[in-house]
């Protein structure tokens, strides 16, 4: 199990997705040192196109490939062992060539499902992108799978660089940029 929810409904992790979190968390400060715009950006994608229920980003239609091609060049970027791009039409239409063509992906390294809303033509047109981590099987082979960890990483990272660029931004509001967290009530000396 790559994660679970305790009866407190708090994520608890798996030491697999512990050391994910330790190891992928250093290597995305690492890469915002170097490349901001590409780390912030694709972190604002990977949270709009968020599916609970994939538990991967999953975008909807040719007009999000932009923000696809971030993520996967994130991915890439961080080095993650394997990426896993579904695409939910079948693998000799013509939606399946277009999108190995936005994203410069070729359609042998894509995986092919139904989608999940099967009832609509227009779900054909979406892609779902994946990050996949060695797990070892109960007979100790290697097989490649998601981890909560990784997800909740990228969630929890760009939920952190909006609050800074919050904070950033109340600092140059304020006179002489010092100003006060708006969460803490205001604090008066005590008297005398």
């Amino acid at each position: 199990m790559t994660g679970s929810y305790s009866h407190t409904g708090i994520i608890l992790l798996s030491r697999r997705c512990l050391a994910i979190v330790n190891e992928y968390g250093r290597r995305l400060g690492d890469l915002h040192a170097r490349r901001p715009g590409l780390v912030e950006q694709a972190l604002a994608d990977y949270a709009r196109a968020f599916w609970p229920s994939l538990r991967c980003p999953v975008f909807k239609g040719f007009d999000t490939a932009r923000s696809a091609h971030r993520l996967l060049s994130l991915l890439c970027a961080l080095q993650v062992p394997q990426v896993r791009v579904i695409c939910f039409a079948a693998p000799e239409s013509w939606i399946a060539a277009r999108w190995e063509r936005l994203l410069g992906w070729p359609r042998a390294r894509m995986s092919f499902r139904r989608p999940s809303n099967s009832a609509s033509p227009a779900s054909l047109k979406w892609i779902a992108i994946d990050a996949l981590f060695p797990a070892s099987g109960k007979s100790g082979e290697l097989s490649y799978t998601a981890a909560t960890g990784f997800s909740f990483l990228l969630r929890v990272a760009q939920l952190t660089l909006i609050e800074q660029k919050r904070a950033e931004s109340a600092r140059h509001k304020e006179p002489g940029g010092m100003a006060q967290d708006s969460d803490a009530p205001e604090e008066k000396p005590p008297p005398g």
